[in-house]
């Protein structure tokens, strides 16, 4: 049985092509939001090896103010103004249903942001996943159509269901039972290599890597009662500097409200 092995992006990240090269996943920084990257430790075990004098990272658990028992198997280790990188050169496209500037606002001038995946500010960008070569699968979609709408509730794209997560999948260089990729501090040529692998030979690995602000939805993939609209898309516009960016907003829903934390299309956690 062959083994399954792939890097899933969930929550408040945004990817950046650049003169049609592969991808860069931009990690937001974000008040109230945890960046990360993620694994089951039940299934999935990693090693780190310093370059440089960086120490090594523990990895924790992650929060739980619900108290769900089912988050305690995951482990989490914190991004800080990183470049995550090493996957085999190449050119993935972004899948059509992850929300795209170019469809909901045409108008807006996204030079800021690419300029962020060349120079990134620390103080606004927890991290970069540098992508390659390989596969990116839009999945979980939104369980009901989003529309967005700019400052007047006017709509600004056609309503449509809306990825939560996106699948990076044969990236390596070199085929392999595991996941190797370097952090690397802004400005930094050395640092960390991570390596998660099967805890068990023939078992499946899986990482998440992601930002949330509360990441039992992230992490649990758990569905929400109701909709509300994605209005942590500011973060993203902060960035850009500029200000009354069209929000995601739910054809249905229901009261009382709450929010699904999936800080993309369908977030208010």
């Amino acid at each position: 049985m062959e083994t399954i092995v792939k890097i899933v992006f969930v929550g408040l990240v945004s990817f950046v092509t650049l003169n049609g090269q592969s991808p860069d996943v931009v990690i937001v920084k974000a008040t109230g939001h945890v960046p990360f990257i993620a694994f089951n430790a039940t299934t999935v075990k990693m090693t780190c090896t310093s370059e440089d004098t960086t120490p090594c990272p523990k990895p924790k658990q992650p929060p739980n103010p619900s108290g769900d028992p089912a988050l305690n198997g995951f482990r989490i280790v914190e991004l800080a103004g990183v470049n995550v990188d090493n996957f085999a050169p190449g050119t993935a496209k972004v899948p059509d249903s992850v929300a795209k500037l170019s469809d909901f606002w045409p108008s807006c001038n996204c030079t800021p942001l690419q300029q962020y995946t060349k120079k990134p500010d620390s103080q606004l960008v927890a991290g970069i996943v540098k992508l390659g070569a390989g596969s990116l699968t839009a999945q979980r979609p939104t369980g009901v159509e989003f529309q967005f709408r700019d400052k007047n509730k006017t709509a600004t794209d056609r309503a449509r269901f809306y990825a939560r997560e996106v699948a990076y999948r044969d990236f390596q260089k070199v085929p392999n039972k595991s996941i190797k990729i370097n952090l690397k501090k802004f400005g930094s040529t050395t640092g960390l290599v991570l390596t998660f692998s099967p805890a068990k030979s023939d078992g499946d690995v899986e990482i998440k890597i992601g930002n949330g602000s509360d990441l039992q939805w992230l992490l649990l993939e758990k569905d929400p009662l109701c909709y509300n609209a994605g209005t942590h898309m500011h973060w993203v516009y902060d960035i850009l500097g500029k200000k009354d960016g069209p929000i995601p907003y739910p054809l249905e829903v229901c009261f009382p409200a709450d929010g699904s934390g999936y800080c993309g299309p369908d977030q208010v956690p």
